[in-house]
């Protein structure tokens, strides 16, 4: 995997997170994925989609304290699914290139521009893993 990729470069992506009782990570985690896609010349947005957790996420939205913009949509629909979750993210996204994230920290979001850099270089699909 290239790590020398990080130039100014005019595109875009939209990252999206499935959730499950884990508004408490999504704080850390849109730092991470700010930090992380800085200097990158990258446009992005955050949509995390919540299974109907209950655990008040959209307050994380709304916290004024906050500047990393997060557009979170709640999954009503029975039986909670994390497949049906991603589609929606998927649908809602404003951007081409799509990132999924896990929300419990597992992904770390510092090898996302690593992982846009294959984009650009032609790959079709670039896959982290653990």
């Amino acid at each position: 995997m290239r790590t020398e990729h990080h130039a100014e470069t005019g595109q875009s992506a939209s990252i999206v997170v499935p959730t499950l009782r884990e508004a408490g990570n999504l704080p850390a985690l849109a730092e991470r994925i700010r930090r992380a896609m800085n200097g990158t010349g990258v446009t992005w947005e955050l949509i995390a989609i919540d299974d109907d957790s209950g655990d008040d996420i959209e307050a994380v939205a709304e916290d004024p304290a906050r500047w990393i913009p997060v557009r979170i949509r709640t999954r009503r629909e029975l039986p909670r699914d994390l497949s049906r979750s991603v589609l929606l993210g998927f649908e809602l996204a404003r951007f081409d290139r799509l990132v999924l994230l896990d929300a419990d920290l597992s992904h770390p979001p510092k090898r996302m521009p690593d992982l846009l850099a294959a984009l650009e270089d032609g790959c079709d699909m670039a896959v982290g893993s653990r």
